[in-house]
């Protein structure tokens, strides 16, 4: 193929990628067979040495982030100099320079002759609170958990972490959990909230793919000899969650309530005052009995399995046979062919906190163990594997 039949061909992808950016299938789709056309034109060698050096741009970012270039990158409308944002950060015009290459090729800045660097879209999203706060805490906590992981894997001769200690704690050299950790450094604490609420923000809301009304509502709330509660959000944080149901269901039956730590919920600026916040360790027994719902979305994938049957016991006991279901919001892999984003996730998970990115195989394991059967398991068919699993004790 001459270079004019080459040129021929990216026109055409250019065009055709122009015309599916509003189609989020048909964009996914395209994207997809893109990516295996550029593993298929990429030599072992090439792939090799990209996966060699991946982590050097990002912490080269991080270190952006961190001394405000990116920041000041992105209040600007006009190119900045290196000088002038080196100035801008009280950092040497040389370190600034080094950091900031890597960054073109990548697409986080646009290099213009001088050299002279511009915002760009993706930078932007770096200034965003949940998307610097995530950056912040990766590279804070999560790389260095993963740097932690193939020598604590190797000491225990490559055996299941469960539980604490595990590799974060081999690699910070602490005893306390991650959460333990943060709860510590205020400002890694709320760097981890912004972020937990902007990654939950970027996907569907539970009871868009769930049933709510046929489920949930289907049963009278409050007669006896059922509890007055409709749905218990435990560890549901800073209650977006819970929040998002009342306003789906403003006139849903039965009581709304939110537990979490006393620190974080403390913490909560707004919520619908009709929900009621409720300190709950849920390591403990469950205080709220006979609820219709119990809903935990990403607590079970931060534990072992061990861990979790503590926690499924708890909230058993207080269940009513019958009447009362849990609701599990977790990623649901397949066996086979994970999406490549929990895949990933699954394994920051083992080494952060221990836990587990569970198959559907898995949870049905996990679920018999800690006495539930499970009635179905609704999928967001849209995303990359995230699941309610409905369940009720045996």
């Amino acid at each position: 193929m001459g270079n004019l039949d080459i040129s021929e061909a990216v026109t055409s992808i250019r065009s055709l990628c122009a015309s599916v950016q509003h189609d989020d299938d048909a964009r996914g789709q395209l994207k997809a067979e893109l990516d295996e056309a550029r593993k298929s034109l990429e030599t072992p060698v090439e792939a090799l040495w990209t996966l060699l050096f991946q982590y050097i741009p990002t912490t080269a970012l991080n270190a952006l982030v961190n001394m405000g270039a990116v920041d000041r990158l992105n209040e600007s409308e006009e190119p900045l100099s290196v000088k002038a944002l080196a100035e801008a950060c009280g950092a040497d015009e040389s370190v600034v320079h080094r950091l900031i290459r890597p960054m073109g090729p990548l697409g986080v800045v646009e290099e213009l002759p001088g050299p002279m660097y511009l915002a760009t879209p993706l930078s932007k999203l770096l200034s965003d609170p949940g998307f610097k706060g995530g950056y912040i805490f990766q590279h804070s906590l999560g790389v260095r958990a993963m740097a932690g992981l193939p020598p604590f894997l190797q000491k225990t001769g490559y055996k299941m972490p469960m539980g604490a200690p595990g590799p974060f704690q081999y690699a910070l050299q602490t005893e306390d959990s991650i959460y333990e950790y943060m709860t510590k450094d205020g400002d890694l604490l709320s760097h981890f909230e912004k972020f937990m609420a902007r990654s939950r923000a970027d996907r569907p809301e539970w009871f868009t793919f769930y049933p709510v009304k046929e489920r949930l509502f289907s049963q009278a709330v409050g007669s006896e000899p059922h509890s007055d509660v409709m749905m218990v959000d435990i560890g549901g944080g800073q209650g977006h969650d819970i929040q998002a149901f009342r306003t789906a269901f403003p006139d849903a039956p039965g009581r709304l309530v939110l537990q979490d730590t006393e620190t974080v919920l403390g913490s909560i600026k707004t919520l619908d005052s009709t929900i009621e916040k409720q300190p709950h360790d849920f390591f403990t027994p469950q205080p709220v009995h006979g609820a219709r719902a119990y809903y935990l979305r990403q607590i079970i994938h931060n534990y072992s399995d061990e861990e979790a049957l503590e926690i499924l016991a708890n909230v058993k006991m207080a269940m009513t046979p019958g009447y009362s279901l849990l609701l599990l919001d977790d990623f649901c892999l397949p066996d086979e062919k994970a999406p490549y984003y929990p895949a990933l996730l699954d394994v920051l998970m083992m080494a952060a906190f221990t836990g587990t990115e569970r198959t559907e195989t898995q949870w049905y394991s996990l679920l018999d163990r800690a006495g539930f059967k499970i009635n179905r398991i609704y999928r967001d068919v849209a995303g990359q594997g995230e699941s309610v699993i409905e369940a009720e004790p045996k």
